[in-house]
């Protein structure tokens, strides 16, 4: 089951890269900025991890005005109803679960076993990845959006460069950028981003774009996430490198989208370059692309968290 779960993710990233290319990883965001990370219409948390991917390229290909979602039994006890011939798009969650291997019998949390009379000792905790079904509430009749504030796919009219830089400056925990050189890296041993200065970019846009992959590799950084792609390096081509890659190009291409960017370089609208992500991602496991994801999320909540 959970390896039909992961090879479900897996497909429905590489039709969305065949289709898109890594335009697929932008969000789909509102006009004010604010709600480029979809919710749950009724109790307001947002989603997180490879949920953040799947209810954006959801938005992005029906064209939803709202990034508002719910489950068909929320659509119900809103009074609401989904409309005829909707599909519900799936999205992902670790359940934590506590049992005792000796009686079998499983309990909601660790409090919940303890007063249930086991004895902590003997409480083991587990997962088991779930599959929900959720509607954005486009689909639903007699359902308001949470907000009100309407999701565009276009850049808002701020300036993306201000919005950039605004971004960068309100990360504290950020490493050290320096500027100089013809190359764009991340040293993990010193802690900084090296760029070659901006105006050798094809355009501003491209220039933050790639600020921002290599901002997302130090968020790797043994004193930050600590992944294993950065503080545990092994070589050029490998598979932990290509999975890093993922992290870092779909984390700035989120970034970018949040930012209002739209770069030209880096490759986004090469065939060839698009053709070698797929031939990547087909050859990759399922689980090390939805870990990967999963990282390259908690790398964005991590850059934006203090100004999203």
């Amino acid at each position: 089951m959970k390896q039909d779960i992961f090879e479900q993710v897996k497909e429905t990233i590489l039709a969305g890269v065949e289709r898109e290319g890594l335009q697929w990883f932008k969000p789909w965001k509102s006009t004010n900025g604010s709600d480029w990370r979809p919710v749950n219409r009724v109790s307001g948390r947002a989603y997180n991890g490879m949920n953040v991917w799947l209810l954006s390229a959801a938005m992005r290909e029906f064209g939803y005005d709202y990034n508002e979602w719910l489950t068909f039994k929320q659509v119900t006890e809103l009074k609401g109803r989904v409309n005829k011939g909707e599909k519900a798009t799936d999205i992902y969650f670790w359940y934590i679960g506590y049992w005792n291997a000796d009686t079998k019998k499983t309990y909601p949390s660790e409090a919940a076993a303890i007063s249930a009379g086991e004895n902590p000792k003997d409480i083991k905790k587990y997962f088991t990845l779930k599959m929900y079904k959720v509607f954005n509430i486009g689909q639903c009749t007699d359902i308001a959006p949470r907000n009100g504030a309407v999701v565009v796919v276009e850049p808002t009219e701020f300036n993306p460069v201000e919005e950039a830089e605004r971004i960068i400056a309100a990360w504290d925990a950020k490493p050290a950028i320096k500027h100089g050189g013809n190359s764009a890296y991340y040293s993990p041993t010193e802690d900084y981003v090296q760029m070659p200065k901006g105006e050798q970019f094809v355009d501003s846009d491209s220039y933050y774009k790639t600020l921002f992959h290599e901002l997302v590799h130090s968020t790797g950084h043994e004193s930050r996430l600590k992944r294993k792609g950065v503080v545990e390096f092994d070589a050029f081509g490998s598979e932990q490198y290509a999975m890093e890659e993922l992290v870092a190009e779909s984390g700035s291409m989120m970034i970018a989208g949040i930012a209002g960017l739209n770069p030209k370089d880096g490759g986004d609208n090469s065939l060839a370059y698009i053709k070698g992500w797929c031939k990547k991602i087909k050859e990759t496991p399922s689980k090390a692309i939805v870990s990967a994801l999963t990282q390259s999320s908690k790398a964005v909540d991590m850059i934006i968290g203090e100004v999203a």
